[in-house]
Formats: C-alpha cells, sequence, structure tokens
C-alpha cells in the first residue's frame, strides 16, 4: 500500500521518523532520486504543538509549490484523525490536496480489542482526557499516550471511572503489547512512547444515573396512569410534604447509622418532584430539565462574581449583600421584601424578613428596634419581641420552634399508657 501511494511522488514530507521500520519501507517504495524529508527538527525547534502543526503544513505546501510533480506528506496511523497539519494543509487554497488512506491504529485497536464501533466508540487525546471523563462514557481509545505520565495519570483516572483499561502498544510491529493495566502504576506503562494508545472500555458517565431516572420519569409520564394525570398544580403539596421530610432527615443526621442512607433517600423524592415538574413542562413546551440546569448555571455564575468574576468578597455577609442586590436588579423587584412567599411558615418568613433587613442596611438595627418596641408592649407581642431577638442574636427561630414541638412530643410519648 505504500508503494502504491509513493510510486509518483517527487518527494516525500514524513512527520517523523521515529518509527519502527519506516525508513526500510521508505527505501524500498521509493527511487534512490526521491528525497525523503522528515519533520523531527521542527520538533525540536518549537515551543508549542501547535507551533510544530504550522511549521509541518508551511514545510509541506512550500515544497508543494516548488515541485515538479507530486509532494508526499506521510503520517503514522489516519491523517484524518488526531492530524492537526493535514487540517491546516486541507484549509489552504494554494494547493491541490488528495488524501489516501490505510489502515491506521484505529483499525487495528478496534480488533485487537474486538470491538464494533457502532456499539459505542470514541476517539480522544490521551494528553487531555484524564480531566474530561466526564464527558464520556462506553468505550473510549486515548490515542498519543506518548509519555508514561500521561499514561499513568489516564489509567488512573479511567480505573477510577470503573473502565478496564487496556495498554496498546507498537500495534502491528513485532513488539506488540496488548494488555489490561491494573494499576497506575503498572510496570507496562512505562514503555509508553508515541505509538502507544490506552483504551478505556465501559467506562461509566459521570451523571449516568441521573441520565437513567429522567428517562425513568419519562416512562412513568407514559405508562402509569396516575403519573400521567399529574399537573403543577397537583404536584404542589407533594413538593411539600417531599422538603419537610428532607428537614425532618437533616435533623435526624446524628442520631443513628442509618440516618445517611434515609437523608439519600429523601432527596431522591425530593429530585423526583423536581423531574416531574421538567417533565411536564417539556411536555407543554414550556421547559426542560436542561434548560432549568442552564439558568441556574447562568445565575449563580452571575452571584458569584468573587468566584467567577474579578470581585472580592471578605466574607459571608459580603456574598449573602451582593446576593440580594442582584436578585433584586435582575427580578426587578421594589423591595427586597417581594421574594418572601406569603405561604410560608410564619416564623421561617419572621427569620428572613429578619436576614433582608440585615442585608439592606448590614445591621440588624432594624430587628433590634422593633424588638425593643414590643418588649414593652402586651404579652403577645413580648413573645414576637422575644423572638426577633433571638433572631438578631443568630439564633434559627424556625429550628427552635421545631425542636420545641419535637421535645413536648417525646413529653407526650412518655406520658401516654403503654399499650
Amino acid at each position: 500500500m505504500l508503494a502504491a501511494s509513493l510510486f509518483d511522488a517527487n518527494a516525500v514530507v514524513v512527520r517523523t521518523l521515529s518509527h519502527p521500520g519506516l525508513e526500510e519501507a521508505l527505501a524500498k517504495a521509493l527511487q534512490p532520486q526521491v528525497p525523503v524529508i522528515s519533520c523531527d527538527d521542527l520538533y525540536a525547534a518549537s515551543t508549542s504543538f501547535e507551533e510544530v502543526y504550522a511549521r509541518i503544513a508551511s514545510r509541506v505546501a512550500d515544497l508543494a509549490r516548488s515541485s515538479d510533480g507530486p509532494v508526499a506528506y506521510l503520517v503514522p496511523g489516519s491523517p484524518l484523525i488526531a492530524e492537526a497539519a493535514v487540517a491546516l494543509l486541507r484549509k489552504r487554497d494554494d494547493i491541490a490536496i488528495e488524501i489516501r488512506l490505510s489502515p491506521g491504529v484505529i483499525d487495528l485497536a478496534l480488533e485487537r480489542l474486538g470491538l464494533d464501533p457502532l456499539e459505542g466508540f470514541a476517539v480522544a487525546d490521551a494528553t487531555s482526557l484524564a480531566g474530561q471523563l466526564g464527558s464520556y462514557h462506553g468505550n473510549v481509545l486515548a490515542l498519543q499516550a506518548y509519555d508514561p505520565m500521561i499514561a499513568s495519570d489516564l489509567a488512573l483516572a479511567g480505573l477510577e471511572a470503573g473502565a478496564e483499561v487496556v495498554f496498546l502498544h507498537h500495534l502491528g510491529l513485532s513488539d506488540e503489547i496488548v494488555a489490561s493495566v491494573e494499576n497506575a502504576q503498572d510496570p507496562k506503562l512505562a514503555a509508553a512512547d508515541h505509538l502507544s494508545s490506552l483504551a478505556l472500555i465501559g467506562l461509566k458517565h459521570r451523571h449516568e444515573e441521573l441520565a437513567r431516572v429522567v428517562e425513568v420519569v419519562a416512562e412513568l409520564r407514559s405508562r402509569c396512569p396516575w403519573d400521567a394525570e399529574q399537573t403543577h398544580q397537583s404536584l404542589a403539596k407533594h413538593l411539600i410534604e417531599e422538603s419537610y421530610e428532607v428537614i425532618e432527615a437533616i435533623e435526624a443526621a446524628d442520631q443513628s447509622p442509618e440516618s445517611s442512607t434515609h437523608l439519600e433517600e429523601e432527596l431522591g423524592d425530593l429530585l423526583l418532584q423536581v423531574l416531574f415538574h421538567a417533565n411536564i413542562g417539556s411536555e407543554e413546551g414550556e421547559f426542560d430539565l436542561e434548560s432549568i440546569a442552564s439558568k441556574l448555571t447562568e445565575k449563580l455564575v452571575a452571584r458569584h462574581p468573587h468566584v467567577f468574576g474579578d470581585q472580592v468578597a471578605h466574607n459571608a455577609e459580603e456574598v449573602l449583600a451582593r446576593w440580594e442586590r442582584s436578585k433584586q436588579e435582575q427580578k426587578g423587584r421594589n423591595s427586597i421584601a417581594d421574594g418572601i412567599p406569603q405561604s410560608l411558615p410564619a416564623a421561617l418568613r419572621l427569620q428572613k424578613l429578619a436576614k433582608k433587613a440585615a442585608a439592606l442596611t448590614g445591621t440588624n438595627d432594624l430587628a433590634k428596634e422593633m424588638s425593643a418596641e414590643l418588649s414593652q408592649d402586651a404579652t403577645e407581642h413580648a413573645v414576637i419581641a422575644a423572638a426577633l431577638a433571638y433572631i438578631v442574636g443568630g439564633g434559627d427561630l424556625e429550628q427552635l420552634l421545631r425542636s420545641a414541638a419535637r421535645d413536648l412530643e417525646d413529653r407526650i410519648r412518655v406520658q401516654e399508657p403503654s399499650t
């Protein structure tokens, strides 16, 4: 195949001569007068891969323009995959390009691994894949694992993601290696060079279970009579109930070894409500889970300029104050109190209003002033004054009342006759 592709070449440019058997193969395929020009010198003279690829493309193009006949550019593997210089050459309009394909590393890897690409297969760059595994799942062939450290880092990331990691080295050559990697320190990885790749087989998507539960909820909407007839309005009460059950699980967090499992379950029930509303919104053409996530991301980034921008926040109070200002501007509210639902439990609403007042003035003066005025009045007002004073002091009134309610419930149960 090599001889057939090069028989009419006036000159041959090779990306690298650091390829076992290449010089011997070229000697057999070419006439003695045909020059073979390596680009290994450009690798040594460049400071980045981008610079190397640009220089290689320029070398090939310059030679093609000045030659009396065709010039061949020879690369290991496929010229259409992970070959930036070829991509640059294809963009040029001052030379004619003809691409000739021959079996490459991907074909050999698929054969050695026994994989059909139709069953799920992706090709990626090993140099950057370790930090991007969350975007991949299934079977991934990582090319250009040319350094033992790159190979080790990727092997570790793949194993941690639940994949089988296979080291593919010098495929098609006499010293070929196709072997599973046991750990990131596997001695086989020390042999990694420019003819090495890693295959990650059965890589699990980082959010695989989340994608599955989205599908399950969609199935319920289409096939379960009860789920199919639900609306935003009919589900509202369930959202409230599930929220309170999460709070109850949080409050019980330190009481038993099973508490984390209970909280996990209740959070799942709460997530179900969100997924249901997202599904209904999608059916009605209003919104879906992706648009919900997109708007949430946009909001979080916009309201945290001290994290995603160039602003500075010295403490949590500054963060909260900035959040309130940003929310008020974004939603066009006339008052920072506008966003507090009237339907909240009274203690929780009072707590939130006190925090809004503090965010407005930078102090607790408004709540303190109201507390002082009410403490001199009737008993009912004194109770409110005490509640405000408790909030100003940093207490959580809702939590206090819930705790008192639990204590009273325990006392009731102690006094009840046993059955």
